[in-house]
């Protein structure tokens, strides 16, 4: 391996880990915001800005990724970002208008569903830096975390009365390498 090539692999590498420790440092901070907002079971809840210095480091990653990343980890990795977008309004609705039920239907998909997204997201980055096999069917999993996050998140909650504005998703044919 030439000297430029194991440059860009080790820079991959270094952006795969800050990326994947951002997204891990904001859905933890992000499902701790709901427990304490459950906890609290109040009206205005817990300050959003808590979540102010983990949101803005993955921002940062995010925006590092978007000019790096192939197109298969940047897809998976912008249904990451369209979930965290969703679950962030979905908060800043609860903020002003509590209802239990619907932070607690917010907990429940940040622990089932997104935890499924952040675990596909760094197998797809295992992949791209050849140290993990393929997931077997991207596309089917790419439609059943949309599919979760819309119907959960986007439509679920919104079509309850918290008016979350619906955001699509975006799949295209691209398939992993040896799939």
């Amino acid at each position: 391996m030439h000297e430029d090539q194991r440059a860009e692999l080790a820079e991959k590498r270094a952006l795969y880990a800050d990326l994947n420790q951002a997204v891990r440092t904001f859905r933890a901070a992000v499902e701790l915001y709901v427990q304490d907002l459950l906890d609290q079971a109040t009206s205005p809840g817990p300050a959003l800005d808590v979540l102010d210095e983990p949101r803005r480091a993955y921002q940062i990653e995010y925006a590092r990724a978007q000019m790096i990343l192939p197109e298969y980890p940047m897809i998976i990795t912008s249904e990451i970002n369209r979930s965290f977008n969703s679950a962030y309004r979905v908060l800043a609705q609860l903020q002003k208008n509590y209802d239990a039920d619907k932070a607690a239907e917010l907990q429940q998909w940040l622990y089932d569903g997104f935890s499924e997204a952040a675990w596909v997201h760094r197998q797809v980055l295992r992949h791209d830096l050849g140290v993990d096999k393929p997931i077997s069917d991207f596309q089917a999993a790419l439609r059943m975390l949309q599919d979760t996050r819309k119907a959960s998140i986007d439509r679920g909650i919104a079509n309850r009365g918290l008016g979350v504005d619906a955001v699509g998703g975006y799949t295209s044919g691209v398939q992993p390498p040896d799939a």
